[in-house]
């Protein structure tokens, strides 16, 4: 597992831009932790944490589609390992549905 750090340019709710010193071929899966910049109740840090895919890369500018995201309080989880589980094929959620899922640990 190869780790390493860097800015976050753009996010929007489908994907993340990010430079960074390291080659990420299109098509690798990425795991991501940001340091949220607001505060939960004006107190409490928060992390998001992002699984995706390479869309694509130039330079040190990488493009992550999000497909899993959730949020935890800074510190309660640290870096080594996987979040995630591996991803599995992707199913149509039904009318309505969102198939991200947000979740705060208490």
């Amino acid at each position: 597992m190869q780790q390493g750090s860097g800015q976050t340019v753009n996010l929007s709710n489908c994907g993340i831009l990010f430079a960074c010193e390291e080659e990420l071929p299109v098509g690798s899966e990425v795991e991501i932790a940001v340091a949220w910049p607001a505060l939960l109740n004006h107190a409490v840090a928060l992390n998001l944490w992002v699984s995706g895919e390479v869309a694509r890369s130039s330079g040190r500018l990488h493009a992550v589609r999000i497909m899993n995201y959730e949020f935890c309080v800074r510190g309660q989880f640290g870096l080594p390992g996987r979040r995630f589980a591996p991803r599995l094929p992707m199913l149509r959620p039904a009318a309505g549905v969102s198939p991200r899922q947000l979740a705060i640990p208490r």
